[in-house]
This record gives C-alpha cells, sequence and structure tokens, in this order.
C-alpha cells in the first residue's frame, strides 16, 4: 500500500495503492507538491531514498515491510531535515543516518524493526519519544539509555511469549513516562516514582 498524505492547508489529499505489484504507483508521487506525510509499503523502483521524487518538505515517513525489503538503504533520508516521525516495519542499511535527522523527536521500530538497530546507533538527544513494538527475548534497555539519552516517552509492546520487560537500565532516566502493552513481568519498575510506569492492561493484584 502507498498512502501520501498532501497538506493543502484546510484540506488534505489522499492517494491510495492496494496493489504493491505496480512499481509505478510511486510515479504518482512526482505530481504531488508540499508533501507532508508519507506512507510506503510497495515494492519501490528505487534502492535508496535519494532517488524517491519527495520534496523536501517531509515531516512523518512510515515504510512498511515491503518497502524496507525493497530498499537497499536508508542513505538519502538527510534531504528531509524537517522530518520529526519515522516508522520502520524492518531492518534496512544506513539506519545510523537517521541520528543525523536534526528535528526528528518521535522514533517508532515495529515489525521486523528490532531494537539490535540502535546497537550501533549514534547517540540522537534530540529524540524524545521512542515506540518499540518488537520486544524480544534478550532486549536490554541498556541500549536506549545510550542511543536515545533525551528520550521523555517510552512505549514498549510485548508479541509472542517474550513478556518480560526490566526497567534497571533506565533507572536514572528519572523524568521518563514509560508504557508497557501485554507484558506479563515488569522489573525495575520501583526506580520511578508513582505513575511513571503503566501497564497494559494492568496487572491483577
Amino acid at each position: 500500500m502507498i498512502a501520501a498524505v498532501l497538506d493543502t492547508g484546510p484540506l488534505a489529499a489522499a492517494l491510495n495503492a492496494a496493489d504493491r505489484r505496480h512499481p509505478e504507483c510511486a510515479s504518482l508521487l512526482t505530481s504531488l507538491t508540499g508533501l507532508k506525510n508519507l506512507g510506503l509499503n510497495l515494492e519501490l523502483p528505487y534502492q535508496s531514498l535519494h532517488a524517491l521524487p519527495v520534496g523536501g518538505d517531509l515531516t512523518e515517513l512510515w515504510l512498511g515491510t515491503i518497502s524496507c525489503k525493497h530498499l537497499r538503504t536508508l542513505e538519502g533520508i538527510t534531504r528531509w531535515p524537517d522530518l520529526t516521525t519515522l516508522t520502520l516495519r524492518d531492518v534496512v542499511d544506513g539506519f545510523s543516518q537517521v541520528s543525523e535527522l536534526p528535528k526528528l523527536s518521535r522514533l517508532s521500530l515495529q515489525g521486523r524493526a528490532s531494537l539490535s538497530m540502535l546497537a550501533k546507533f549514534p547517540p540522537a538527544p534530540h529524540i524524545e519519544e521512542f515506540h518499540l513494538a518488537s520486544w524480544d527475548a534478550g532486549d536490554d534497555l541498556a541500549t536506549v539509555a545510550r542511543a536515545l539519552p533525551g528520550i521523555k516517552k517510552l512505549t514498549i509492546t510485548c508479541y509472542g511469549k517474550h513478556r518480560q520487560v526490566d526497567l534497571t537500565p533506565l533507572r536514572d532516566m528519572t523524568d521518563l513516562a514509560i508504557t508497557i502493552h501485554q507484558a506479563d513481568e515488569v522489573l525495575g519498575a520501583e526506580h520511578f516514582p508513582p505513575g511513571a510506569v503503566t501497564r497494559k492492561p494492568r496487572p491483577r493484584s
């Protein structure tokens, strides 16, 4: 699916093409101007973001599993310096360039895009919100503390059988608001002020 939202003041135009087998749908982007929000989940006729025919006004970008797999790299993402929100659904090379986006404040890793992607991520203190929707066994939140030292809001969603989350590595980030979905067990919550850690659903007493 390709979804593009055009900011035209009081009106917003949306383009949707459901069949990922037609990469020519991506060429329709060239007819759009003032594009602010873009979501892609199709086989793009490009191997990097350098060639994507989207202007420099982009503020939000969502890349689905199909687009992440088809793109060989995120190189070129810095051509959108006003990008504030980025969501990735799969692993893709060049992820470290995301740290160079000066206005990026919200980062979301979903699907196959895992916490391990932050292992070699240069520290980006300007990112204030991080959503990890791919919690897995062995995930260590010390990676978050190192790579995202400025986050104010952390959301973790657990799936499958890996449902224990240890917040201890974040104990020095006492002004952090944390929301955890579907966890069976949360460790280290005692290091945070009352109300700083929210579990959904609430654990049974």
